[in-house]
């Protein structure tokens, strides 16, 4: 659609079964962006050809010194959507018949792009395969709404179900960690880390039957009364994998100050409820909007959709073992408490 176009600065990223490229006349910062491992940054529209028999987990791509992780298990992973986004710093003349006919490509005209994020007035376009912006702030328009929109759509075209959620590998299984914002689930996969954990996920989940995916974002770490935004390789030591794991349980997290250990398990009926609130993608990031405009305002295929998410989530909530973790994992006693179920439920 706009290949003739020359663009200085491209990135490209990939998650099992999505490669997005970003094409944009913005310099940017990556610190919104997916972390290092993933991304890859590319100058003067060097356009990278990634080999589909590849099985190493990393390989470097040229002499420039750019990186591309592969995960061994992507030969696994069926064919993968390829989609683009476009950053312009101002509309340019093709643009000029382009009605904003949905909900989000209106709204961001007045700077609202999703849920409680918003900023400079932004336009936006969606087509099938692409979606355009002109906007003078690229990082917060792919990290705020982009990706999150496209997991959530992508999967549903995949059959997975897109989760705000931690997760963590322990003994090569996966933990699938919930919560509120803000309730903790940054630090516990930090500390465990620190043991054997590896990152699956820091923010996105894709989920299908019992096995997970894990997008990685950077991480928005306080230090010493001031925040940064830290690749997850730096800030965990390079301790991430990019496998798809089965999930042997799931912890609904909710730190605490205190040297209170509560641990216990957690009912499939109350997991789910709340997971509905704070972990499913439509619902926490308020995307209904778009999934709406997505089918055309299709009210039977809308209905249709969101039963087989919502039984998706209730299955996940009904046959994977949940626990709640009201701990603060920094206490020696709450951290040995942790480390012994971790065990308990992955030999």
């Amino acid at each position: 659609m706009l290949s003739n176009l020359e663009f200085p600065y491209v990135k490209r990223f990939r998650f099992d079964f999505l490669e997005i490229e970003c094409f944009s006349e913005c310099d940017w910062e990556p610190h919104l962006l997916l972390d290092a491992g993933v991304e890859r940054e590319m100058m003067d529209d060097k356009i990278m050809t990634i080999d589909r028999d590849l099985t190493c987990d990393r390989i470097v791509a040229d002499s420039d010194g750019l990186i591309c992780e592969v995960s061994a298990n992507d030969q696994q992973s069926g064919e993968i959507d390829r989609f683009r986004i476009y950053l312009f710093k101002e509309q340019k003349d093709f643009m000029k018949d382009w009605e904003q006919s949905t909900y989000r490509e209106q709204i961001m005209l007045k700077g609202f792009y999703v849920g409680h994020h918003f900023g400079a007035p932004a336009y936006y376009k969606l087509f099938d395969d692409a979606m355009v912006f002109v906007t003078t702030d690229p990082n917060r328009i792919v990290w705020s709404f982009a990706v999150k929109y496209l997991l959530t759509v992508k999967s549903i075209q995949h059959g997975w179900l897109h989760l705000k959620a931690g997760a963590i590998e322990w003994n090569g299984r996966a933990i699938l960690l919930l919560g509120r914002g803000g309730s903790g689930k940054t630090v516990l996969i930090e500390e465990m880390c620190k043991e054997k954990a590896k990152l699956v996920s820091n923010t996105h989940a894709c989920v299908q039957g019992k096995m997970v995916s894990g997008m990685k974002t950077k991480v928005r770490y306080r230090e010493n009364g001031t925040e940064r935004f830290v690749d997850p390789r730096e800030w965990l030591n390079g301790r991430v994998t990019n496998n798809r794991l089965e999930i042997s349980a799931i912890f609904w997290v909710q730190y605490r100050t205190d040297d209170v250990v509560n641990i216990a398990p957690l009912n499939a009926d109350v997991l789910y409820h709340n997971a509905k609130l704070f972990s499913e993608a439509i619902c926490n990031w308020e995307l209904k909007e778009d999934i709406v405009d997505y089918f055309h305002n299709d009210m039977e295929q809308v209905a249709r959709t969101m039963h087989v998410l919502d039984s998706g989530l209730k299955e996940l909530c009904n046959t994977i073992p949940a626990y709640y973790l009201n701990v603060n994992i920094h206490n020696p006693k709450a951290r040995e408490s942790v480390i012994k179920l971790l065990d308990q439920l992955i030999h």
